[in-house]
Formats: structure tokens, sequence, C-alpha cells
């Protein structure tokens, strides 16, 4: 028997002196010192709308899972963006992703039964000093593999808790990529969120696990 599945809950963070394309739109949100706005995600409505800790912003997707069996591959993507811009004229230093789930691998397989949860983010910088940045090029793009697991070297197991992070210097990265050296005062944030579930051909049917609880 085989069946495997990857599920997620997902918490975007704004840290200290420090996010379109998508359709559905919760609005802004205020931090301690950092403004989210127009935070949104796209038409697949897999996050929902988010909650406001501190300078932290969460989100608690119930449906953000891909399954997979007897030689099926699912990928579930979904796409989040916000505005960052500091509530008090502070400079935008860091942002740090955080993403937590649970997995299953069960059945016969190898290293190609598989599940990945990765994360691709784009920065487009919008102010620096306080000043609308009209220079080209722009954009920073990052990408961070979050998880990796496999029947072999993992071995069989039933919703085991992972999680995952990456922290992005937004001021060290536009000072060395776009020669930027003032403070960045705004920036855009997208973030693509990808869960891949890869299965084996010959093994039996998919067993479904309940995605767990939010961390934060």
């Amino acid at each position: 028997m085989f069946s495997k599945s990857l599920m997620t809950a997902a918490a975007l963070t704004a840290v200290a002196a420090l996010p379109a394309q998508a359709t559905i739109v919760y609005g802004d949100y205020e931090g301690d010192t950092i403004d989210f706005l127009d935070v949104s995600e796209d038409d697949k409505a897999l996050f929902g709308a988010p909650i406001v800790s501190g300078d932290t912003v969460v989100f608690t997707p119930l449906n953000f899972e891909a399954l997979a069996a007897s030689g099926d591959i699912d990928l579930v993507d979904g796409t989040l963006s916000t505005i960052l811009m500091p509530a008090d004229d502070s400079p935008l230093i860091t942002l740090e992703l955080f993403e937590s789930g649970g997995f299953t691998l069960s059945g016969e397989g190898d290293e190609d039964t598989r599940v990945i949860a990765g994360l691709a983010v784009t920065i487009n910088i919008l102010e620096v000093d306080g000043e609308v940045y009209t220079d080209n090029p722009s954009i920073l793009n990052f990408s961070e593999i979050l998880a990796d697991f496999n029947l072999e070297d993992d071995g069989e197991n039933l919703l085991t808790a992972w999680s995952g992070s990456v922290s992005i210097d937004i001021a060290e990265a536009a000072e060395q990529e776009l020669g930027i050296t003032g403070d960045i005062t705004k920036a855009a944030i997208v973030i693509d969120n990808q869960l891949i579930a890869l299965s084996e051909a010959g093994f039996g049917p998919l067993f479904f696990c309940a995605p767990p609880d939010a961390p934060l």
C-alpha cells in the first residue's frame, strides 16, 4: 500500500527595522512597526484571510495539501502578495518566512516517493529614503526548498511534523545586486509557495491525512 501527502500552515514575518497578481484582496494590516498593505492571494484561495501578531502576518490554510499515489504527481501552487511599509519611516532590513505542517510517506518505494515544499520570493523596491524608486532593475529574486523527504531515506511516516524557514536580508541584497545604498522604505513582496507530492506506479490507494493546526 502506498500513499503520500504533504500539508502546511504558513506564516509571513517581517522583522525589526524592517508583504499584483493576486485576485483575492484581504486589505491592509497594521503591525507594531510595519504596515502590510494590499495583502492578497491568487484565486485558488489556499491561504485564507490572515491575522496579525506583532510584525507577523499569520496564515492558517485549511486546503493547502498535495496528495499522490500509484505513480501520480500532485503540485499545489499558491501565491501571496503584499506591500511592506514601516509605520515610522525606519528602513526595511529583513524579511523572514516560516512554514510548517505535516507529511505522510507509506507503502513500498524508494527515493522517488517524495514530498517537497518550496518558496520563490520576488521583492520589488518601491521607495528608497522615502522617495519613489524609479531606477531599473528594481527587483530581487530568491528561492528556497523548505522541506524534502523521501521514502528510502526517511522511511514510512504518518503525519510527521515538519517546518522550514528562510531569512532574507533585503538591505544587503539590494546593495549587492541593485547598487542601492539608501534606506529601503517601501517594497512589494510576492511569495509563490509550492507543495509537490511524487509517487511511484504500482502501489496502492491514497491515504488522506488532515492538515495540522497552525503553529502560531
